[in-house]
């Protein structure tokens, strides 16, 4: 793991959150919430990155299913720390 205590501070991890923050105009780590919904979205959207590569389409069984949950998990996160942000 890098001589990191955490995945999320690899270098596979690090420019992703940086990502969102700079989406959301957020900042890493300012609230343990916030911060969890953070990783949420960066390791949601790896994984639907992995299976849309993979050729992997939404839909109601198996892997497709699987991709539409975290899409929808995703934006869930997404949303909330959008709203967080601007309220």
């Amino acid at each position: 793991m890098q001589g990191k205590t955490s995945m999320y501070e690899t270098n596979v991890f690090v420019p992703l959150l940086q990502k969102v923050t700079d989406l959301l105009r957020h900042e890493i780590r300012r609230h343990a919430v916030n911060d969890n919904a953070m990783r949420i979205v960066a390791e949601h959207g790896r994984a639907i990155t992995f299976l849309l590569a993979d050729g992997v389409m939404p839909g109601k069984e198996g892997r497709g299913y699987v991709l539409r949950r975290l899409l929808r998990r995703a934006e869930y996160f997404g949303e909330t720390l959008s709203h967080e942000n601007h309220s």
